[in-house]
């Protein structure tokens, strides 16, 4: 688990090494399990025009970090974020950082938040406690969230470069702090800290061929073992009292909602995605990645791919698939969340969750 600390440098690179030493500290959970709070992707969506992902100069959009917890009971009320928006850089090494301070620093050789004078003038911090609104140094500005994870911004008029950065931190019962020295969550002595970075790239539609959407949800079928698997749809997440209610077999049209699942056996997830949703750009189709995330257990791999030379079966989906296995003798929630993301590589993201519930469910107590 990620403890308070800073890890933002005085160059690009010496942040990139700040990263990763910080990434040393513990030992590393496996890459699909959901053991701590986690940033599992952003969606942008154009005021007016939801599905879209490009915002135009002058367009007002939003962007959305989805922060994954491994308890079902946690959510975003629990969240700080800072993000400093600026302009993604034309050339980096290592993580992206902000262009107005490459070019700021290129007398000096030395890359510094401080660099933008009026943000941190006498020494001071920013800090979401203090209620602090927007801080504008020319096109770079900061933005705090409290107790949310979606920011409303407004891409400048006469913007023209490719794309905005949103850059900052994501702190979990704590309040999201900026200095001099870089991003930091402040403590809170009754609740144990964590935190992550994010590095968000949005791209910004400067020619109409540089629009792109979001991928299209309903385009996407889940099939578990061969039985498709639906998204729950009641009004609060689900509780033991609805597994033991059920018993995992399929409806008469082959489908379940809440899954039962087998411990020590390996279970297929198949993803079909409908060829028709994926758009062309550069004269080829996209290429779409399904992220999968769950909160026990594990998966093959962290992602599957449709590649854009992907051929359609007879009724015109596109398929990849991945195994998930349970192990007996892993501690396990009552209930299963599985995060699924959908990225189609130029911006564009949308998810969609699953549950199952744990062998026995209806011996237990709800907790």
């Amino acid at each position: 688990m990620r403890t308070h600390g800073h890890t933002f440098a005085t160059t690009p690179m010496a942040l990139l090494l700040g990263l990763l030493l910080g990434a040393c500290d513990d030992d590393l959970p496996k890459i699909s399990l959901v053991s701590e709070m986690d940033i599992f992707g952003h969606r942008i969506e154009v005021e007016g025009d939801p599905e879209r992902a490009t915002p135009q100069p002058g367009e007002s959009a939003s962007i959305q970090w989805q922060v994954l917890f491994p308890e079902q009971d946690s959510g975003d009320e629990q969240l700080s974020i800072l993000a400093v928006e600026c302009t993604f850089p034309e050339r980096y090494v290592g993580e992206p950082f902000c262009q107005e301070l490459l070019t700021a620093s290129e007398d000096d050789e030395t890359t510094s938040l401080s660099s933008l004078d009026g943000i941190f003038a006498g020494g001071s911090s920013l800090s979401c406690a203090d209620g602090q609104g927007e801080i504008v140094v020319g096109t770079v500005r900061t933005h705090c969230l409290q107790g949310q994870s979606t920011l409303s911004f407004t891409v400048p008029e006469d913007f023209s470069a490719s794309a905005r950065l949103f850059t900052g931190i994501v702190c979990r019962n704590s309040t999201a702090q900026l200095d001099s020295s870089g991003f930091g969550c402040a403590g809170n002595d009754a609740e144990e800290v964590e935190y992550e970075h994010f590095f968000s790239q949005v791209s910004v539609q400067q020619e109409p061929s540089d629009a792109n959407r979001n991928p299209n949800l309903d385009a996407l079928e889940l099939y578990l073992d061969g039985v498709r698997w639906l998204a729950w749809d009641g009004d609060a997440l689900p509780t033991a009292t609805d597994c033991a209610a059920t018993n995992g077999d399929a409806t008469e049209e082959n489908q379940i909602v809440l899954a039962h699942i087998e411990t020590d056996q390996e279970h297929t997830l198949e993803f079909l995605y409908a060829d028709e949703d994926r758009e062309r750009y550069d004269d080829r189709l996209e290429r779409i990645r399904i992220s999968h995330r769950a909160t026990a257990g594990d998966f093959e791999r962290a992602s599957s791919y449709i590649s854009e030379n992907s051929d359609p079966d007879e009724n015109m989906q596109l398929s990849t698939d991945v195994t998930w296995e349970l192990p007996g003798e892993e501690e396990s929630p009552q209930i299963i969340r599985f995060f699924i993301g959908i990225r189609d590589g130029r911006g564009g993201f949308t998810s969609t969750e699953r549950f199952a519930c744990r062998p026995n469910m209806g011996q237990l107590d709800e907790t």
